[in-house]
């Protein structure tokens, strides 16, 4: 039997976005930092969930390093499970098998969430503390987890049949 999936972002997800960086030089997302309160939940729940990492880079030089990221921070996400999209394709297309009902994405970029949910997947927001300012998400009803939790809360709430969470931001 197949376990439940989980997808994730990296830039805001899973490693700090730096706004004033630049993300076209080389090195930027290496010198990313994790966001541990992410890496932790998803290490947490990776013995029910099958986690993926799911991601736009825009050169072959990001996805190199992007990919060098996950293996240094986030061991537990095996290499076939890394998925590196060119930047502002629909995610969606690039999930092993197409996107499933019980399959959910947590993400930081509300238009990504929306496009998940319309493939049929369960979208889940990642508030960082950069984000969430215009209210969008928050207002369609979405779920949400938020990186004040820590990491086993956010775990708690993933592990519960019904996502019906959210959080002030």
């Amino acid at each position: 039997m197949s376990r439940p999936r989980i997808f994730v972002d990296l830039d805001g997800t899973c490693a700090e976005w730096v706004p004033e960086g630049n993300w076209r030089e080389k090195g930027y997302f290496l010198s990313l930092t994790p966001v541990r309160e992410m890496t932790e939940t998803l290490r947490l729940v990776s013995d029910i969930f099958e986690i993926h990492v799911l991601s736009w880079a825009v050169s072959p030089t990001a996805e190199k390093e992007k990919r060098l990221w996950v293996s240094e921070y986030m061991p537990f996400v095996k290499t076939d499970r890394v998925h590196i999209v060119p930047y502002g394709a629909s995610k969606q297309k690039y999930v092993p098998g197409g996107v499933k009902q019980e399959d959910l994405l947590i993400d930081d970029y509300t238009p990504a969430l929306f496009a998940w949910k319309a493939a049929g997947g369960r979208p889940v927001k990642f508030y960082n503390g950069l984000n969430g300012t215009q209210g969008r998400y928050r207002k369609s009803g979405g779920d949400m987890i938020c990186r004040q939790w820590g990491s086993i809360r956010m775990a708690e709430e993933l592990l519960k049949k019904e996502h019906n969470f959210s959080c002030t931001v």
